[in-house]
């Protein structure tokens, strides 16, 4: 994967980026925005192009919180 192209602020992230795989290749654009001082949000819409003519197109929303240095368990 390599990024082909970005723009970034404090706040802000904008990412076009493109992988590639012997059978496919994917391109597609992610944007960041911090809402807050422990809050994000973004978009990204992606579309992969495989063999034969097999295509899909994906667009996601997301967003995340940060709830503290402890894990828990988790390690």
């Amino acid at each position: 994967m390599y990024a082909n192209g970005s723009k970034s602020t404090g706040r802000k992230l904008e990412l076009r980026f493109h992988c590639q795989d012997k059978d496919a290749a994917s391109d597609g654009n992610l944007v960041v925005d911090a809402i807050g001082t422990d809050n994000v949000k973004g978009t990204m819409h992606m579309v992969t192009n495989g063999g034969e003519g097999h295509n899909m197109t994906m667009d996601f929303t997301f967003s995340s919180k940060y709830l503290g240095a402890a894990c828990g368990d988790v390690k």
